[in-house]
């Protein structure tokens, strides 16, 4: 089948949404979306198809690239009554077909130009080599239903509206707009929505003109092209390792792993104490801390840390204040009700100035310590 008679082409690629080759449907997807429809890849089951939604929308089936059973056709069926139109085409489509009393003929290897009823073909006319028969296609005889689904797939009768027909008047393309439920749109070829038939014919202007009006939302089907929803990178993997020789490999060395990690876990003698470390005591931090700063020098650091160490133990929050140390002794020296006091903190203030010896350390320490006997709470 193709724009022009012939070519076939465009049969060759299944006219999926998203192919944009001859026989891809791209076209029509991408035109809808131009048109303000929103456009919708369903790539899952059809028996996951929601029966019973408030917002109707189109779902389009374009000749699937494999079988439909009659399970399926009647879930179609059951959508298209309670959620939304749905448009079938090309006779891979026959079981879902038969359900609205419709078949697909073929004409063989000639093709005929298709137009709508009562209008000459034009000259950008779409060629089809197949066409629609009322009744239920023979060759779909090993699909036919059993006793228990013939109630599920009851052929759907309602108003007909022929929309395309051949330039002999056979029907291409129908409506069957039952009296309870939303519309059908039948088939003969899923070509006649390919991208060669909506750039290079009328069935473009035709096609989108009757789609925009079906809804908001329009849904291809992709699951029955192959375009399932797959998985993630783990998922991948994991089919991967249950089919390839590294795979069980790689398993097998898992499994290895995971026993030697338990026989590992399994305490087989006495619990041991550890050795406990005490802390040193605080004459030993600070023996430790006088021989650091004897070693370095650093008698001035020495005689700070001890003016800061009282200041900290007198304060109320044990916090040292942010003045500098030689404020605070001159506050203290001032304020002082205490003689002792006044004379220990002037002392420390003198010793505060740089360059001092261990001898001035020591003095500090004995006026620190006068301090604290006069003033601890």
């Amino acid at each position: 089948v193709s724009a022009r008679g012939g070519e076939d082409a465009p049969s060759r690629q299944p006219p999926s949404s998203y192919l944009t080759g001859p026989g891809g449907a791209s076209g029509l997807a991408e035109g809808l979306e131009r048109l303000g429809i929103g456009v919708t890849r369903w790539r899952r089951p059809w028996r996951s198809l929601k029966v019973a939604d408030t917002i109707p929308s189109l779902f389009v089936v374009l000749d699937p690239s494999r079988s439909v059973t009659w399970r399926e056709a009647s879930r179609l069926v059951a959508r298209s009554r309670s959620t939304g139109p749905v448009l079938i085409a090309g006779s891979s489509a026959r079981s879902v077909l038969n359900c609205w009393g419709w078949r697909v003929e073929p004409r063989g290897r000639d093709s005929i130009r298709v137009t709508r009823p009562g209008v000459p073909p034009p000259r950008d006319a779409a060629y089809v080599t197949e066409v629609l028969v009322r009744g239920l296609d023979p060759s779909d005889s090993v699909d036919l239903p059993t006793p228990g689904d013939v109630g599920r797939c009851k052929p759907v009768t309602g108003r007909l509206d022929t929309l395309l027909v051949t330039a002999g008047n056979r029907p291409v393309l129908v409506r069957v707009t039952p009296e309870k439920g939303f519309p059908a749109y039948l088939a003969s070829e899923g070509a006649l929505f390919s991208n060669r038939s909506m750039r290079a014919t009328a069935m473009g202007p035709f096609l989108l003109g009757l789609l925009h009006d079906q809804g908001p939302t329009v849904l291809f089907d992709e699951y029955s092209h192959g375009y399932d929803e797959g998985g993630g990178l783990f998922s991948a993997t994991l089919a991967w390792s249950t089919r390839s020789p590294w795979g069980w490999a790689a398993w097998q060395l898992a499994v290895v792993g995971l026993l030697a990690l338990v026989v590992a876990m399994v305490r087989t003698g006495p619990i041991h104490s550890v050795i406990r470390r005490a802390r040193r005591s605080p004459l030993e931090h600070v023996r430790a801390v006088a021989t650091a700063l004897h070693a370095a020098r650093g008698h001035d650091v020495a005689v700070e840390l001890l003016v800061r160490g009282l200041r900290r133990r007198l304060s109320r929050d044990g916090r040292p204040g942010r003045e500098p140390a030689a404020e605070w002794l001159s506050t203290l020296t001032t304020r002082a009700r205490s003689p002792r006091v006044r004379a220990a903190a002037a002392r420390l203030r003198e010793l505060t100035r740089p360059r001092r010896s261990v001898d001035d350390v020591l003095a500090a320490a004995n006026a620190v310590e006068e301090v604290w006997q006069e003033l601890r709470p």
